[in-house]
Protein backbone atom coordinates (compact mmCIF):
# COMPACT_ATOMS: atom_id res chain seq x y z
CA UNK A 1 0.00 0.00 0.00
CA UNK A 2 1.01 3.70 -0.69
CA UNK A 3 2.79 5.19 1.74
CA UNK A 4 0.76 7.76 4.26
CA UNK A 5 2.86 10.65 6.22
CA UNK A 6 1.20 11.46 9.34
CA UNK A 7 3.07 15.33 8.86
CA UNK A 8 2.77 16.99 5.90
CA UNK A 9 5.52 19.35 4.19
CA UNK A 10 4.85 22.89 1.92
CA UNK A 11 4.01 21.13 -0.90
CA UNK A 12 2.34 17.94 -0.73
CA UNK A 13 1.24 16.02 -3.81
CA UNK A 14 -2.01 17.84 -4.46
CA UNK A 15 -0.45 21.23 -3.73
CA UNK A 16 1.57 20.24 -6.10
CA UNK A 17 -0.89 19.55 -8.73
CA UNK A 18 -3.37 23.09 -8.26
CA UNK A 19 0.43 25.31 -8.74
CA UNK A 20 1.95 23.34 -11.47
CA UNK A 21 1.59 26.08 -14.66
CA UNK A 22 4.83 24.70 -16.47
CA UNK A 23 3.71 21.14 -17.52
CA UNK A 24 0.85 21.87 -18.45
CA UNK A 25 1.30 24.30 -21.77
CA UNK A 26 2.48 21.91 -23.91
CA UNK A 27 2.73 18.29 -24.38
CA UNK A 28 6.36 16.89 -23.45
CA UNK A 29 7.45 13.83 -22.74
CA UNK A 30 8.62 15.39 -19.48
CA UNK A 31 5.05 16.59 -18.77
CA UNK A 32 3.97 13.49 -19.50
CA UNK A 33 6.03 11.63 -16.43
CA UNK A 34 5.68 14.18 -14.18
CA UNK A 35 1.92 13.78 -14.58
CA UNK A 36 2.43 9.59 -14.48
CA UNK A 37 4.35 10.44 -11.36
CA UNK A 38 1.82 12.29 -9.62
CA UNK A 39 -1.21 10.02 -10.52
CA UNK A 40 0.31 7.12 -9.36
CA UNK A 41 1.22 7.84 -5.28
CA UNK A 42 -1.00 5.25 -3.64
CA UNK A 43 -0.11 2.23 -6.39
CA UNK A 44 2.13 -0.28 -4.69
CA UNK A 45 2.18 -2.41 -7.87
CA UNK A 46 -0.18 -4.10 -10.84
CA UNK A 47 -1.47 -2.29 -13.82
CA UNK A 48 -2.40 1.51 -14.19
CA UNK A 49 -5.76 1.63 -15.99
CA UNK A 50 -4.61 5.06 -17.62
CA UNK A 51 -1.64 5.72 -19.68
CA UNK A 52 0.58 9.06 -19.45
CA UNK A 53 -1.52 10.70 -22.26
CA UNK A 54 -4.53 10.14 -20.51
CA UNK A 55 -3.23 11.42 -16.74
CA UNK A 56 -1.81 14.45 -18.09
CA UNK A 57 -5.19 15.75 -20.57
CA UNK A 58 -7.36 14.83 -17.48
CA UNK A 59 -5.07 16.66 -14.84
CA UNK A 60 -4.79 19.92 -17.24
CA UNK A 61 -8.46 20.07 -17.36
CA UNK A 62 -9.37 19.08 -13.99
CA UNK A 63 -6.95 21.79 -12.19
CA UNK A 64 -9.40 25.00 -12.44
CA UNK A 65 -11.60 23.11 -10.50
CA UNK A 66 -9.11 21.91 -7.76
CA UNK A 67 -7.77 24.91 -7.32
CA UNK A 68 -11.49 26.27 -6.72
CA UNK A 69 -11.98 23.42 -4.40
CA UNK A 70 -9.06 24.38 -2.20
CA UNK A 71 -9.91 27.86 -2.44
CA UNK A 72 -13.39 27.10 -0.35
CA UNK A 73 -11.89 25.10 1.74
CA UNK A 74 -9.60 27.66 3.16
CA UNK A 75 -12.53 30.01 2.96
CA UNK A 76 -14.08 27.51 5.49
CA UNK A 77 -17.30 27.05 2.33
CA UNK A 78 -16.52 23.89 -0.11
CA UNK A 79 -20.12 23.59 -1.95
CA UNK A 80 -22.04 20.10 -1.61
CA UNK A 81 -20.61 19.25 -5.36
CA UNK A 82 -17.14 19.47 -4.26
CA UNK A 83 -17.18 17.46 -1.59
CA UNK A 84 -19.25 15.12 -3.31
CA UNK A 85 -16.65 15.23 -6.58
CA UNK A 86 -13.92 14.58 -3.46
CA UNK A 87 -16.30 11.42 -1.97
CA UNK A 88 -16.63 9.74 -5.55
CA UNK A 89 -12.93 9.86 -5.99
CA UNK A 90 -11.96 8.07 -2.67
CA UNK A 91 -14.63 5.48 -3.15
CA UNK A 92 -13.33 4.85 -5.95
CA UNK A 93 -9.86 3.56 -4.16
CA UNK A 94 -10.25 -0.25 -3.43
CA UNK A 95 -7.58 -2.03 -0.97
CA UNK A 96 -6.60 -5.61 -2.23
CA UNK A 97 -4.59 -8.10 -0.24
CA UNK A 98 -2.68 -10.60 -2.26
CA UNK A 99 -0.35 -13.09 -1.57
CA UNK A 100 2.77 -13.89 -4.23
CA UNK A 101 2.51 -18.07 -4.18
CA UNK A 102 5.24 -18.49 -6.59
CA UNK A 103 8.06 -20.63 -6.09
CA UNK A 104 11.04 -19.26 -4.26
CA UNK A 105 13.96 -19.50 -7.40
CA UNK A 106 11.17 -18.13 -9.55
CA UNK A 107 10.66 -15.20 -7.10
CA UNK A 108 14.72 -14.54 -7.08
CA UNK A 109 14.85 -14.55 -10.69
CA UNK A 110 12.28 -12.25 -11.38
CA UNK A 111 14.65 -9.85 -8.97
CA UNK A 112 17.70 -10.65 -10.85
CA UNK A 113 15.47 -9.34 -14.25
CA UNK A 114 14.63 -6.54 -12.19
CA UNK A 115 18.00 -5.07 -11.35
CA UNK A 116 19.29 -6.12 -15.13
CA UNK A 117 20.06 -3.04 -16.69
CA UNK A 118 19.58 -4.41 -20.75
CA UNK A 119 16.21 -5.56 -19.81
CA UNK A 120 15.23 -2.28 -18.61
CA UNK A 121 16.54 -0.62 -21.71
CA UNK A 122 14.60 -2.71 -23.53
CA UNK A 123 11.44 -1.81 -22.05
CA UNK A 124 12.73 1.70 -22.34
CA UNK A 125 12.91 1.02 -25.87
CA UNK A 126 9.55 -0.54 -26.32
CA UNK A 127 7.54 2.01 -25.38
CA UNK A 128 9.70 4.77 -26.98
CA UNK A 129 8.52 2.99 -30.38
CA UNK A 130 5.11 2.86 -28.67
CA UNK A 131 5.31 6.49 -28.51
CA UNK A 132 4.71 6.46 -24.85
CA UNK A 133 7.28 8.04 -22.17
CA UNK A 134 10.05 5.90 -20.67
CA UNK A 135 9.29 5.31 -17.00
CA UNK A 136 12.11 6.21 -14.89
CA UNK A 137 14.77 3.03 -13.82
CA UNK A 138 13.78 1.55 -10.91
CA UNK A 139 15.76 1.31 -7.44
CA UNK A 140 17.80 -1.64 -7.13
CA UNK A 141 16.57 -4.32 -5.35
CA UNK A 142 18.49 -7.07 -3.20
CA UNK A 143 15.74 -9.70 -2.25
CA UNK A 144 12.58 -10.25 -3.26
CA UNK A 145 9.04 -8.50 -2.20
CA UNK A 146 7.18 -9.85 0.67
CA UNK A 147 4.88 -12.73 -0.50
CA UNK A 148 2.36 -10.90 1.30
CA UNK A 149 1.10 -7.15 0.03
CA UNK A 150 -1.56 -4.85 -0.33
CA UNK A 151 -2.62 -2.56 -3.63
CA UNK A 152 -4.55 0.51 -3.32
CA UNK A 153 -6.30 0.21 -6.99
CA UNK A 154 -7.52 3.96 -8.52
CA UNK A 155 -9.89 4.27 -11.66
CA UNK A 156 -8.96 7.36 -12.81
CA UNK A 157 -5.37 9.67 -12.76
CA UNK A 158 -7.20 11.86 -9.59
CA UNK A 159 -8.18 9.22 -7.29
CA UNK A 160 -4.91 9.74 -5.38
CA UNK A 161 -4.77 13.36 -5.08
CA UNK A 162 -8.21 13.77 -3.48
CA UNK A 163 -7.68 10.68 -1.32
CA UNK A 164 -4.26 12.64 -0.14
CA UNK A 165 -6.03 15.69 0.21
CA UNK A 166 -9.17 13.45 2.44
CA UNK A 167 -6.27 12.44 4.24
CA UNK A 168 -5.12 16.10 4.90
CA UNK A 169 -8.66 16.82 6.05
CA UNK A 170 -9.08 13.92 7.98
CA UNK A 171 -6.36 14.85 10.39
CA UNK A 172 -7.79 18.27 11.12
CA UNK A 173 -5.29 20.36 9.43
CA UNK A 174 -7.58 21.90 7.18
CA UNK A 175 -7.23 25.50 8.71
CA UNK A 176 -2.90 24.82 7.72
CA UNK A 177 -4.01 25.30 3.91
CA UNK A 178 -3.02 28.33 3.02
CA UNK A 179 -3.00 30.64 -0.37
CA UNK A 180 -0.68 33.16 -0.56
CA UNK A 181 -1.86 36.70 -1.16
CA UNK A 182 1.20 37.51 -3.28
CA UNK A 183 1.97 34.96 -5.48
CA UNK A 184 -1.18 33.15 -5.50
CA UNK A 185 0.49 29.89 -4.63
CA UNK A 186 -1.31 27.13 -2.14
CA UNK A 187 1.18 25.65 0.40
CA UNK A 188 0.66 23.93 3.87
CA UNK A 189 1.68 26.29 7.06
CA UNK A 190 4.22 24.22 8.77
CA UNK A 191 3.41 24.73 12.45
CA UNK A 192 0.54 25.91 14.09
CA UNK A 193 1.72 29.58 14.29
CA UNK A 194 0.22 31.11 11.44
CA UNK A 195 1.70 32.10 8.31
CA UNK A 196 0.22 34.21 5.66
CA UNK A 197 2.68 33.98 3.04
CA UNK A 198 4.22 31.41 1.08
CA UNK A 199 7.95 32.13 1.92
CA UNK A 200 10.37 35.66 2.40
CA UNK A 201 10.17 37.01 -0.94
CA UNK A 202 6.69 37.44 -0.80
CA UNK A 203 6.54 38.90 2.74
CA UNK A 204 9.26 41.29 1.92
CA UNK A 205 7.13 42.25 -1.60
CA UNK A 206 3.96 42.49 0.61
CA UNK A 207 5.52 44.89 2.98
CA UNK A 208 7.20 47.89 0.82
CA UNK A 209 7.19 50.07 3.40
CA UNK A 210 9.26 47.90 5.88
CA UNK A 211 11.50 46.98 2.41
CA UNK A 212 12.40 50.83 2.44
CA UNK A 213 12.94 50.88 5.85
CA UNK A 214 15.54 48.48 6.46
CA UNK A 215 18.42 50.37 3.86
CA UNK A 216 18.30 53.47 6.33
CA UNK A 217 17.92 51.08 8.97
CA UNK A 218 21.54 49.95 8.15
CA UNK A 219 22.90 52.89 7.65
CA UNK A 220 22.02 54.48 11.23
CA UNK A 221 22.83 51.45 12.88
CA UNK A 222 26.49 51.84 10.93
CA UNK A 223 26.85 54.91 11.91
CA UNK A 224 26.37 54.48 15.77
CA UNK A 225 29.10 51.60 15.95
CA UNK A 226 31.45 54.21 13.76
CA UNK A 227 30.54 56.92 16.58
CA UNK A 228 30.85 54.52 19.44
CA UNK A 229 34.45 53.71 18.21
CA UNK A 230 35.50 57.04 17.51
CA UNK A 231 34.46 58.05 20.93
CA UNK A 232 36.68 55.01 22.46
CA UNK A 233 39.60 56.31 20.47
CA UNK A 234 39.20 59.93 21.80
CA UNK A 235 39.18 58.74 25.09
CA UNK A 236 42.15 56.52 24.76
CA UNK A 237 44.09 59.61 23.07
CA UNK A 238 43.32 61.45 26.43
CA UNK A 239 45.27 58.74 28.75
CA UNK A 240 47.50 57.49 26.31
CA UNK A 241 51.36 59.61 26.66
CA UNK A 242 51.84 58.64 22.97
CA UNK A 243 49.36 58.77 20.47
CA UNK A 244 50.82 56.45 18.10
CA UNK A 245 48.31 53.97 15.65
CA UNK A 246 50.01 50.92 17.42
CA UNK A 247 49.26 52.67 20.99
CA UNK A 248 45.70 53.21 20.32
CA UNK A 249 45.07 50.28 18.17
CA UNK A 250 46.22 47.90 21.03
CA UNK A 251 43.98 50.50 23.77
CA UNK A 252 41.07 49.62 21.83
CA UNK A 253 41.49 46.71 20.50
CA UNK A 254 40.50 48.06 17.13
CA UNK A 255 41.55 46.41 13.99
CA UNK A 256 43.72 48.12 11.24
CA UNK A 257 41.16 47.46 9.01
CA UNK A 258 38.34 48.90 11.33
CA UNK A 259 41.10 52.36 11.60
CA UNK A 260 41.20 52.77 7.64
CA UNK A 261 37.07 52.82 7.45
CA UNK A 262 36.71 55.31 10.60
CA UNK A 263 39.12 57.54 8.95
CA UNK A 264 37.39 57.40 5.51
CA UNK A 265 34.54 58.05 7.15
CA UNK A 266 35.43 61.25 8.87
CA UNK A 267 37.17 62.70 5.71
CA UNK A 268 33.55 61.95 4.03
CA UNK A 269 31.77 63.86 6.91
CA UNK A 270 34.10 66.48 7.75
CA UNK A 271 36.66 67.00 4.61
CA UNK A 272 39.61 65.41 7.38
CA UNK A 273 40.47 63.14 10.17
CA UNK A 274 38.95 64.41 13.45
CA UNK A 275 39.63 61.83 16.04
CA UNK A 276 41.62 59.42 13.88
CA UNK A 277 44.22 62.60 13.40
CA UNK A 278 47.64 61.33 14.98
CA UNK A 279 50.30 63.87 16.28
CA UNK A 280 52.97 60.99 15.25
CA UNK A 281 53.22 58.25 12.39
CA UNK A 282 52.73 54.71 13.53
Amino acid sequence: MGYVSTTWGKSPSFVQYANEQQHFLVVTSDALQWAHRLAIPLVGGGRIPWSPEQAWEQLRAHQSHFQAFLQALIAGRPTQQQMDILTTHCNHLVLTSSWDSRPEAVRIEEVQRYNDPAAYEASRQKRLAQGRAPLAAPPQRQTPLPRYFEVMKPRDPLDGLYWELREFLRRGQPKRLRQCPVCGQFFVQATARAQLYCGTTCRLKANPTRRAKNPEYVKRHREGKIREDLHRIGEAKKTLRSCTLTDILQATGISRRRWNTLQKWEVEQYGHPKDTALMEEA
